[in-house]
């Protein structure tokens, strides 16, 4: 991970912290689902151009980390999550 990313006009270092919680909070993020959540996350950031700095997923919950280019607008990437 590079301290700053860079654009063709701009150098930034934009982190963002998300958090993504299961309707009800009930605890469905468990063994198989969990590790296709995972997945499914990673794939969508790479799409995006979003580096996962660090996350942790929760039976009810889900933590991450992400440096985003300037081009993605934050809602952009609560969505992939």
């Amino acid at each position: 991970m590079s301290e700053y990313r860079g654009g063709t006009h701009s150098v930034f270092r934009l982190h963002v912290h998300l958090v993504r919680c299961t309707k009800y909070r009930k605890e469905v993020l468990r063994s198989e689902v969990g590790q296709r959540l995972r997945k499914l996350a990673k794939q969508m950031c790479s799409d995006l151009g979003v580096e996962i700095l660090s996350g942790v997923v929760a039976r009810d919950h889900v933590h991450v980390l992400v440096s985003i280019p300037l081009q993605v607008a934050v809602r952009d990437s609560s969505k992939t999550i």
